[in-house]
């Protein structure tokens, strides 16, 4: 699953071996064919070019079960966040 989702843009931002993995990408996605950019971890905080958002996921491994975590513990190891916003 994971090579699939680099494969279309995404990037891994962190990880907790066997156990949690954070992953963005910046992106249009009010445009009819979106695609994700990816913007490496070390740059992806900073990152905030015109017209683009950022987007961050995470999924986690609890006693063999795999959640989505909630956005702001996401958020919170990337200590950045953007909000959607629509570019006028």
């Amino acid at each position: 699953m994971l090579a699939q989702v680099q494969s279309r843009g995404w990037v891994v931002l962190d990880e907790v071996p066997d156990r949690e993995i954070v992953v963005g990408a910046a992106t249009k996605p009010w445009e009819a064919n979106v695609t994700f950019r990816p913007i490496p971890g070390t740059e992806f905080a900073a990152f905030q070019e015109p017209n683009y958002i950022k987007i961050v996921w995470a999924l986690r491994a609890d006693a063999g079960h795999l959640r989505h975590l909630q956005y702001e513990r996401a958020s919170r190891s990337l200590r950045s966040a953007s909000a959607f916003q629509r570019p006028e």
